[in-house]
């Protein structure tokens, strides 16, 4: 799968200016794309989010299909938005580096399978812990963006990062803990009574 054992070991700033693709990319303006109009609406009063979030209500949900997958590329607050993209931006480029894997289907796939594999998590577990969840709706990129983060921490888990505050760290524990805050810790949150939340895979 990998060319050489070096490849497990280079440095952030080994990359070339060229590993970002334009997938990447893409999935990031998407996300900014639909945050704009969002964030406008929420300032004003609106509730535009009701189309794009994905309802935990099955009723809601069966009128509104489409939000299965929008919900994945939709945020509410800057905070929300700029850890997810950045978490994506981050684990993309390393995804790019170890496995060379330029074409939109691999890195698009992954994240794709992780919103909706959250998805349907999300929503058996509503429907058969109701009272597990307070949540009534959700959206974010955090399933994608943790399934892409797991496949390089899988597949290369002693990538070596190079961290301004904590030096060099392998990818398994920055992956771990990535993992251990956006999974237990937001769920946590989510059974304590947050608004928006999801469930993570």
């Amino acid at each position: 799968f990998f060319s050489s054992r070096r490849r497990h070991t280079r440095y952030i700033g080994d990359w070339s200016s060229d590993v970002c693709s334009s997938d990447l990319l893409q999935l990031i303006l998407i996300n900014v794309i639909l945050f704009i109009p969002l964030n406008i609406s929420a300032s004003f009063g609106g509730n535009l989010v009701s189309y794009f979030a994905l309802s935990l209500n099955f009723s809601e949900f069966i009128a509104k299909p489409w939000t299965f997958l929008t919900c994945m590329f939709s945020h509410e607050s800057l905070g929300h938005i700029f850890s997810n993209m950045l978490l994506l931006f981050m684990m993309g480029r390393i995804f790019l580096v170890v496995t060379g894997f330029t074409h939109w289907t691999k890195i698009t796939f992954l994240y794709l399978f992780g919103g909706i594999s959250g998805n349907i998590l999300l929503l058996m577990s509503k429907f058969l812990f109701p009272g597990m969840l307070a949540a009534n709706y959700a959206l974010g990129a955090s399933d994608g963006v943790l399934a892409i983060a797991l496949a390089v921490g899988i597949f290369c888990p002693d990538y070596i990062v190079h961290l301004i505050l904590f030096g060099e760290v392998r990818l398994k524990w920055i992956v771990a803990v990535i993992f251990i805050l956006s999974t237990l810790i937001d769920l946590q949150v989510n059974t304590g009574g947050k608004k928006i939340g999801r469930a993570h895979v």
